[in-house]
């Protein structure tokens, strides 16, 4: 009697499930949600690279700014217990399910993460996706982050939100979404337990309280703190001997760079202004804004530096592709991996370099923000931070010339 109950049930919640969807979609469309770049962060030094990774909960619904999103407040909450840097970037979209979710993945660039936040399931639960359905669509997507990412990343996966959270499923329809919801909450916690790497996130979240807003600071600010410490207790920094976090895939960069279309273009004022900057901020002879294309490296802005462009192959830019953190030779005529360099045999005799990856808005490594002096300079972990912030202030610009 029971399984013919629970077959009836899904039939009814199967044949609702698109006009819940939609409800939800109807309810969220007027809601304010953030204008600026899906990324939000801490500053200090070796900065956490996080993915959070999701639907509705990822999104940022009621605010305007990242900053005051899920991501914002998780970047703040585990840099102020671990006293580092802390870089979010946001994949979110609101219809996401399940078996979507490796698409949405396939062009971020996920080994530069330490963590993947994956918050996912309340559309699976709204459609009462059958539990064994879930657990191998799940699998499938934990086996494509592993496959991508690097051997000491983790994967939180996070309890699905209250259903009835969500106000316009706080009624019957929602009770029985809620109910699906624990049953696909526990096939989660398996697959977590099979893995090493994976945690599953506990994520107990009283019903929302708010009449007059959707979510507001103050709820993700709520939601972050109960995330952080389980985020923060699987972030491994041991195993890290450097900072180099590679390339995954040439092609994918070429790709990233190429959609850019900003190759060969004229000055523009904006990143001039940047580039500009950094050269008085730092007192160098030169500063650079480049992209690496295929053999070459090509500078956008160049205050100070001779050329527009020169090979890709032994350059300092290469270096600085395979890095999460602002890359500093203090000395190049001592250093063998430049010392017979042509800018330091020849002009502009370089001596000192400093430079930090410019971020394609997937992530992929596509150019460089480097500073150039021709004696050696005092540098400072604040000149390293200083640096990776006007490298973030480039990439804003990047993901706005984009749009």
């Amino acid at each position: 009697m029971g399984k013919l109950v629970n077959r009836l049930l899904d039939a009814v919640m199967a044949a609702m499930a698109p006009m819940l969807v939609l409800r939800v979609s109807w309810a969220t469309r007027p809601l304010p949600r953030p204008i600026d770049s899906p990324h939000a962060r801490a500053s200090g030094s070796d900065p956490d690279r996080i993915l959070l990774f999701g639907g509705a909960t990822a999104c940022g619904y009621g605010v305007l700014s990242h900053d005051l999103s899920l991501a914002g407040h998780l970047a703040r909450r585990i840099s102020a217990a671990t006293g580092r840097g802390v870089d979010v970037d946001v994949v979110a979209d609101a219809e996401m399910t399940m078996r979507t979710a490796p698409e949405k993945l396939s062009s971020i660039a996920l080994v530069r993460y330490d963590a993947i936040v994956v918050t996912l399931g309340v559309n699976d639960a709204l459609r009462r996706i059958p539990a064994r359905a879930w657990r191998q669509q799940l699998a499938a997507l934990i086996e494509h982050i592993m496959e991508r990412t690097a051997t000491d990343a983790h994967i939180f996966l996070v309890r699905i939100q209250p259903i009835r959270s969500i106000r316009t499923l706080d009624n019957v329809a929602g009770l029985f979404a809620e109910a699906h919801a624990r049953v696909l909450d526990r096939e989660m916690a398996k697959i977590a337990a099979a893995h090493t790497d994976v945690t599953f996130v506990p994520f107990i979240l009283e019903t929302v309280s708010e009449k007059e807003r959707y979510r507001t600071s103050s709820t993700y600010a709520h939601w972050a703190s109960l995330l952080a410490p389980t985020i923060i207790s699987g972030l491994s920094w041991e195993s890290r001997e450097d900072d180099r976090i590679g390339v995954s895939c040439e092609r994918d960069r070429q790709e990233a760079l190429e959609s850019l279309h900003i190759l060969d273009t004229e000055p523009e004022k904006r990143f001039d202004r940047i580039s500009n900057f950094a050269l008085r901020m730092f007192n160098t002879d030169s500063a650079t804004i480049s992209f690496i294309d295929n053999d070459r490296e090509w500078m956008k802005t160049r205050p100070g530096f001779p050329l527009s462009e020169n090979p890709r192959t032994g350059s300092f830019s290469e270096q600085v592709l395979q890095r999460s953190t602002a890359f500093v030779v203090r000395d190049a005529v001592t250093d063998e991996r430049f010392a017979d360099n042509v800018f330091v045999t020849g002009p502009p005799y370089v001596r000192f370099y400093a430079g930090h990856a410019l971020r394609a808005p997937n992530g992929q490594p596509v150019g460089v923000l480097a500073v150039f002096h021709s004696d050696v300079l005092a540098w400072t972990e604040a000149d390293s931070l200083f640096l990776r912030d006007l490298a973030h202030l480039v990439e804003d610009e990047l993901r706005t010339r984009t749009r």
